[in-house]
């Protein structure tokens, strides 16, 4: 349902609406990139944490899941590097890439939180639903960002 709406909001046709002329088509191109960029910023810089993070390394976790997340904490690193390296090739405009941060930064923080309260509520190991004073532990010991 999320994906349904994101798709009919920032796909090719804005809320439906098909845009026939070229310089519009090419505005609403570059601004679905400068969305795709802040949405790589904000995973390449959890992956950078991921990457950097001791009490993570630290945690008794299974080690080949620790490598997997290590992996793709790098692998978004990566990829906000080619993100941002198109979007100075194809536009650069600094007003263009703000405004889609301030649009997508929230997004991003609530549809993590939707996320996470998913992934908490079919945990059967897990005696109650996401609390923030857990998640502000798991910060202090370095365990999330």
């Amino acid at each position: 349902m999320i994906a349904i709406g994101l798709t009919s909001l920032v796909g090719p046709k804005p809320l439906g609406y098909a845009l026939k002329h070229i310089r519009l088509k090419s505005t609403w191109l570059n601004t679905r990139l400068a969305m795709v960029v802040a949405a790589e910023h904000l995973t390449g810089v959890l992956g950078h944490w991921v990457l950097n993070a001791e009490g993570l390394q630290q945690a008794p976790v299974d080690e080949q899941m620790l490598r997997l997340l290590l992996w793709h904490g790098a692998e978004e690193v990566e990829h906000r590097e080619v993100a941002d390296a198109m979007f100075r090739h194809l536009s650069n405009n600094l007003v263009l890439r703000t405004g889609a941060a301030v649009f997508t930064f929230p997004l991003f923080i609530v549809l993590a939180y939707i996320a996470v309260e998913t992934l908490v509520a079919k945990d059967p190991q897990l005696p109650h639903r996401f609390r923030y004073k857990d998640y502000f532990r798991a910060a202090r010991q370095d365990r999330v960002p």
